[in-house]
């Protein structure tokens, strides 16, 4: 009598192929370990002025936040989350990024909550280079986008949105993806609501003739106008990739 381990062993490699032929959707949490350059799960103590130094259960290195995430009180850490408030100004965005080996492209992964709609908006970004230029991708809640910007010698542009509706107090997904080649860099983003699958296209997608130079990973966050007492954008996860996909933070 033949055992009927191997052919239970046969057809799940069958189902696998047919799996990876047919190039299945798949969620964020699906994204295999071990990709990720840097990554931030927020699981530490309470600061009161920025998101201190990066922290995560992968072995991976962790890295103080530059910038205003690093030195700004309307940044800090509370609950398990990386919380941006309002600054004062309406549109003082509050910025920052780690600094990873300087390159061209990358991508970059992160989950964010808004306790308030059209008013805030939250991101992340690539190609960092001081205050002075990057690619950001961002949920703009006030416009009811989601959008890609280009910061090219302090000056911002936004290149390329989609309509993209967002509730309160429900976490997203959003993921910018930077790949440069023959002169030309295009940036890709797409973002998703926590629990459903991750889109398998990209929804806003830009091509530039004229890359930025290479820098790190960041993120981001920006109130349009004075949101009530209380108000955050909270992130809860971080991570990015030199090359690949990132992950979700562990």
């Amino acid at each position: 009598m033949h055992s009927t381990f191997p052919k239970t062993i046969v057809a799940f490699l069958a189902f696998l192929a047919i799996l990876v032929s047919i190039g299945c959707v798949h969620s964020a949490a699906t994204h295999a370990a071990g990709n990720n350059t840097a990554e931030d799960n927020f699981q530490r103590p309470h600061t009161t002025v920025g998101w201190g130094m990066t922290t995560n259960r992968s072995g991976l290195i962790n890295y103080p936040w530059q910038r205003s995430l690093g030195t700004s009180n309307h940044s800090y850490i509370q609950s398990s989350a990386g919380i941006i408030v309002y600054a004062g100004t309406n549109g003082h965005k509050i910025a920052g990024y780690v600094r990873v080996p300087a390159q061209l492209g990358g991508d970059v992964l992160a989950k964010i909550t808004f306790t308030s709609v059209e008013q805030a908006v939250g991101g992340v970004t690539l190609q960092v280079r001081g205050g002075m230029s990057w690619y950001q991708a961002d949920m703009n809640t006030a416009s009811k986008i989601l959008e890609l910007r280009k910061r090219d010698r302090g000056i911002m542009t936004t290149v390329a949105s989609i309509p993209f509706t967002y509730s309160t107090h429900t976490p997203y997904w959003i993921r910018e993806h930077v790949q440069v080649s023959n002169g030309v860099a295009q940036i890709n983003a797409r973002a998703w609501q926590n629990g459903t699958t991750e889109p398998s296209n990209w929804q806003v997608t830009y091509s530039d003739t004229r890359p930025l130079p290479a820098g790190n990973a960041g993120a981001m966050g920006d109130w349009f106008k004075r949101p009530f007492s209380g108000a955050q954008i909270r992130f809860n996860s971080w991570s990015y990739a030199a090359n690949g996909l990132a992950s979700p933070a562990q």
